[in-house]
């Protein structure tokens, strides 16, 4: 009844299938300009020189774009603008799918200086999944992580470098990027994307 008062043209509204962060803005205190982000440690993310950025604060620095996909089999990708070349594990990020709307769960495949890893982080447990010891190509480099079923992949530059089976993370439909910052220079990124592959 209520499809024909509205002249037989209702029908409900499709979720978007796709998202894009751009960063291109003013400077500010907040990460991105296109979309809402969620920030895990308030304040030590900002936009700065069209980029998403920390800002200095050693520690672990999430953010989650609160925006929904269609599907929980989906993609994140960003471009990996700047980081420093520390040994250790002083500096990493990466792009991270199927995160939780409500919790810090979520797939992440992360630049180090040396090497590039498949992680899973499931209500703020980190977990390796699949190491590749290989120095990542020079920046700017894209990464991209994809989950879909148990299947979770890893890309630099559209190449696949891992691939793993796992079960631990189903259903989420939102994405977001890890970093991890331990001294004072920022790590910065760039065009961020979430896309599901359904045509709308």
């Amino acid at each position: 009844r209520d499809r024909q008062r509205a002249g037989g043209n209702f029908r409900p509204k499709r979720p978007r299938t796709s998202y894009s962060e751009s960063f291109n803005g003013a400077d500010s205190a907040t990460f991105g300009v296109d979309l809402t982000w969620y920030e895990f440690t308030a304040g030590n993310t900002e936009t700065k020189n069209n980029r998403g950025a920390t800002v200095g604060s050693g520690g672990f620095v999430e953010v989650r774009a609160e925006h929904d996909v269609s599907s929980s089999n989906h993609y994140a990708q960003c471009s990996i603008v700047t980081t420093t070349d520390l040994g250790g594990e002083n500096h990493q990020v990466g792009p991270a799918c199927r995160f939780s709307p409500s919790a810090k769960t979520y797939y992440t495949f992360r630049w180090l200086f040396n090497a590039m890893t498949l992680m899973k982080v499931v209500s703020g447990a980190y977990t390796d999944l699949s190491t590749l010891s290989e120095a990542p190509a020079s920046r700017p480099v894209t990464f991209k992580v994809d989950a879909s079923g148990s299947t979770i992949k890893g890309f630099q530059n559209g190449t696949e470098k891992r691939s793993v089976t796992d079960t631990a993370i189903t259903g989420n439909t939102r994405g977001g990027v890890y970093l991890y910052d331990n001294v004072a220079t920022n790590i910065e990124v760039d065009g961020w994307t979430i896309d599901d592959g359904i045509i709308a």
